[in-house]
């Protein structure tokens, strides 16, 4: 399916630049809505084949220093979608209002995306490695909740994707016992986490992309130390 994609949106993207000249409305419409699709589906393509031939060597993570969002990936998705959308609202009247309506949605979500950015609500989000435990910070829509995962209850941990999105899986034994701050989030993480596991069939789904950290990575280094307790130990803070 995904190579199917790549073909089809290659062929819509030939067809717009052939049209261009003598429709240039019509053309660059045509090139800005398959084109930013044949990103995404040639982008989806590279990142499974390369997932495919990764091979670990070793993994070094930096014990009890919070690991932070990408600074480059929601700006440029929200920056993306934002043009995307005037683009086609503005050269694609001709089309119908339909399309002119679903234009301002996609400029609408862009311009989201960078309101969030620029007012720091996505740099809420972090994961932390700690002898003891992994801690994740989650955003919700009513701020930032952070569940301490110990090791030793961290059930399953497995690669997934929801829409093309590469996400890593954790399910704990016992959501309920998790430690959460802070406390007066308790009710909402618990109702994040419930809908989490509806969802996804996992309690906590973690885009990668958004961390900037490929899905092999993240996946071989949380099962190494769920599995080997000695090599938490490696997760202590280092004396500078």
């Amino acid at each position: 399916m995904d190579w199917l994609l790549v073909a089809i949106n290659t062929a819509f993207v030939a067809a717009g630049i052939v049209i261009l000249p003598r429709e240039p409305a019509g053309g660059l419409v045509t090139l800005a809505f398959f084109g930013s699709c044949l990103a995404v589906s040639a982008g989806t393509v590279w990142r499974k084949l390369h997932y495919r031939r990764f091979v670990a060597k070793r993994i070094d993570v930096a014990g009890g220093v919070p690991i932070r969002p990408s600074r480059t990936f929601l700006p440029l998705l929200g920056g993306w979608l934002a043009l995307l959308g005037v683009v086609l609202f503005v050269f694609g009247g001709e089309i119908g209002l339909i399309f002119q309506a679903i234009a301002v949605i996609i400029a609408g979500a862009g311009m989201t995306v960078l309101v969030l950015v620029v007012t720091g609500y996505t740099a809420g989000a972090f994961l932390q490695f700690d002898p003891e435990a992994l801690t994740i910070a989650q955003l919700s829509r009513r701020g930032t909740w952070c569940a301490r995962l110990s090791w030793d209850d961290i059930v399953s941990v497995r690669e997934g994707e929801y829409e093309s999105n590469p996400m890593l899986l954790v399910t704990v034994a016992d959501p309920s016992a998790l430690q959460i701050a802070p406390p007066e989030a308790r009710d909402r993480a618990v109702r994040d986490i419930a809908r989490a596991r509806q969802w996804m069939g996992a309690d906590f789904a973690i885009m990668t992309l958004h961390y900037g950290i490929a899905l092999p990575v993240l996946s071989e280094t949380v099962a190494r130390y769920v599995n080997d307790a000695a090599a938490r130990g490696e997760l202590r803070p280092r004396l500078t």
